[in-house]
């Protein structure tokens, strides 16, 4: 671990950077300059491999302070804007001469103060986080330039989850990927009070452990600056330590106001539980607050049991829908052997009846039709076997069959 302090008129910081538990080689760089400008914080997160991301990081710092140092610029933001915008060129045009180098980017994150004044700027995840101490409150200032944090702006996961996505390490925006990129710089600058912290970080610190516990170490009154930011690299470090792990502190003091002016549309807020004292709630009271929420949780219960009893009524009625039988459903095929409703004929070679509309009898058609009705009645039908033998007989005494038809004639 390196690190460095210093104190100055109005101020004072402390940094520190670990390659972490993971890692081979430290990728990140820091940098802390007095320039005719104001006094410059910058901290990046290389990425490449082959040392590609320790030189992108690197280049990017070194590219910022000479920028700086170059001249005075009356407009703080657009100076950091356009340093940013060289910074980048730096790295992508190195990456085009230099094989080794290529697809080399860093994120960065930049502080300018001036007149007791904090501008800023950044690309990627790199975070600044500012502490209020009036109202014991952890600001995120920026907002991450990353994948993940599309998917929080959506709605799609909560910003909790955020941290423990698969995808949580794809950035957006980088330094000396493309010939351009858009750094996002503060419109208005942090004006800050008394006791007043700010931190820089890189994600490996902000990945490995919560806002809330990097809120709890840098208030840690016991610790002076620079142990404030080696106990937040350990922390890392005993979370895991995937990454490498960079910080900058920063602690104002000496200042004309009693409560910080911060920029509107701050993207999160964690507010520390404190003390009027200024100590940590003990752990008495932390064990007092768990007795409470055990007995609210069990009042919770038993209102609620007992209010199930009285809407049952109204909740009976909301049942669930059986799940119906796809098997009985009926649907317009034209194909009726797959209607249900099509019942099949008996006689599959039955034909269909003659619709046809018959004329209507005359009335010498219904005397006819009399006589026959009568001859039937009178001549009830004699047994087939003697009908047969005397159609026979006929058919062989041509006699018979000419009285037959005299009597027939007579009639």
């Amino acid at each position: 671990m390196k690190s460095s302090t210093q104190e100055l008129k109005n101020f004072e910081f402390g940094n520190a950077t670990d390659v972490g538990k993971v890692r081979s080689n430290n990728e990140d760089y820091l940098g802390y300059f007095q320039t005719p400008n104001g006094h410059l914080f910058v901290l990046c997160d290389g990425m490449g491999g082959h040392q590609a991301g320790e030189k992108a990081s690197q280049l990017a710092v070194e590219s910022l302070k000479d920028f700086f140092n170059k001249e005075f610029y009356t407009s703080p933001q657009e100076a950091l804007r356009k340093a940013i915008v060289e910074a980048n060129w730096i790295i992508f045009s190195t990456s085009q001469k230099f094989s080794e180098y290529a697809g080399m980017g860093t994120t960065l994150v930049a502080v300018l103060i001036r007149d007791n004044q904090v501008f800023y700027a950044h690309v990627g995840d790199s975070r600044l986080y500012y502490f209020e101490q009036a109202t014991q409150t952890l600001h995120r200032i920026t907002k991450d330039h990353s994948f993940v944090q599309e998917l929080v702006d959506r709605g799609l996961i909560k910003d909790e989850d955020a941290e423990k996505h698969p995808r949580k390490n794809e950035i957006l925006r980088a330094l000396g990927i493309h010939q351009e990129v858009v750094p996002e710089v503060g419109t208005l600058p942090i004006l800050p009070a008394d006791n007043d912290l700010l931190l820089l970080c890189s994600d490996g610190l902000n990945g490995m452990i919560s806002d809330f516990q990097i809120a709890e170490i840098i208030t840690d009154k016991t610790l002076n600056i620079l142990q404030r930011t080696q106990k937040l690299i350990e922390k890392a470090n005993e979370a895991g330590g995937t990454d490498n792990i960079t910080v900058q502190l920063v602690r104002f003091y000496a200042q004309q106001r009693s409560q910080a002016t911060l920029p509107a549309g701050i993207y999160k807020s964690v507010v520390l539980t404190q003390l009027p004292s200024g100590k940590k709630i003990s752990s008495k009271h932390y064990i007092l607050g768990g007795v409470i929420a055990v007995v609210a949780l069990l009042v919770g219960v038993w209102a609620f049991q007992h209010s199930g009893t009285a809407e049952k009524k109204s909740t009976d009625t909301l049942q669930a829908k059986p799940t119906p039988d796809y098997s009985q459903r009926k649907y317009p095929v034209e194909n009726k052997q797959e209607n249900e409703e099509y019942t099949q004929p008996k006689d599959s070679t039955e034909k269909k009846k003659d619709t046809k509309l018959k004329p209507k009898p005359t009335e010498k058609d219904e005397k006819k039709q009399e006589k026959t009705d009568k001859k039937t009645t009178e001549n009830p039908k004699k047994d087939t076997k003697t009908t047969d033998a005397k159609s026979n007989t006929q058919k062989n005494n041509p006699k018979n069959t000419q009285q037959n038809k005299s009597k027939t004639e007579q009639k």
